[in-house]
């Protein structure tokens, strides 16, 4: 975990020194920190919630119908 905060924190330095060394408007920065810090969060909640949620069943509950679809289609 301290690892990946630590690569979080060096892509924000450097996403950081380019904006301001290319003198990007206040949007750009506000909308590009957000995104940093969510995607922090949301692998921070991911992290926390790993015995809990299970990626693989989330994307069986979205597939899964439309395998099934699939498959009754073809036959």
């Amino acid at each position: 975990m301290i690892v990946i905060t630590l690569m979080f924190c060096a892509i924000f330095w450097i996403d950081w020194r380019y904006m301001k060394k290319n003198h990007r408007k206040p949007r750009t920065i506000r909308i590009v920190t957000f995104s940093i810090f969510f995607m922090y969060a949301a692998y921070c909640a991911l992290y926390h919630f790993r015995s809990q949620f299970s990626i693989a069943s989330a994307i069986e509950a979205i597939f899964y119908p439309l395998e099934k679809l699939i498959l009754w289609r073809s036959e």
